[in-house]
């Protein structure tokens, strides 16, 4: 896989648990909103949560001196497949939008699983009991974006 290619290299990081950014705008877009209101609502610098009208998905969403950053409605999990990434070097559980009791509980259960392999479906059920909103991506599915000349 892709994956196994990319980790070949040295000194590869690979994030294997959190909430993904999906979306990054230089653009103070809370702000702009509380001026189009005309209202002082108070959006920066505070995890928000944004939901869709028509989908039952939910995206922490929040807004910096930087910009705007929306996640993933989902905690990007990676953790049955570390033990096909021996080269693998740094792993990074991202704790943005976590509560700091969940990140040491996810920390404890992936130190396990890299200290035995063989504990990974024990530790992946275990894993699914600290948040049940953990989800591969798409690590499975099938892109429709090619780059030209790639098989």
């Amino acid at each position: 896989s892709e994956i196994k290619e990319v980790v070949k290299a040295k000194n590869t990081m690979m994030e294997v648990y959190g909430f993904h950014q999906m979306f990054y705008s230089r653009r103070a877009l809370l702000s702009n909103y509380e001026k189009f209101r005309g209202e002082e609502l108070g959006l920066t610098d505070k995890k928000l949560i944004i939901e869709e009208e028509k989908r039952d998905h939910s995206y922490p969403i929040y807004e910096s001196k930087h910009g705007t950053f929306i996640y993933t409605s989902y905690i990007y999990c990676l953790f049955k497949e570390l033990s096909e990434l021996k080269d693998l070097v740094f792993i990074r559980v991202n704790p943005t939008f976590l509560k700091e009791e969940k990140v040491f509980q996810v920390l404890d259960i992936y130190s396990e699983l890299l200290e035995d392999f063989s504990k990974a479906e024990e530790l992946y059920e275990k894993l699914k009991l600290v948040d049940s909103r953990i989800d591969s991506g798409f690590l499975y599915k099938k892109s429709v974006l090619l780059k030209e000349g790639v098989k």
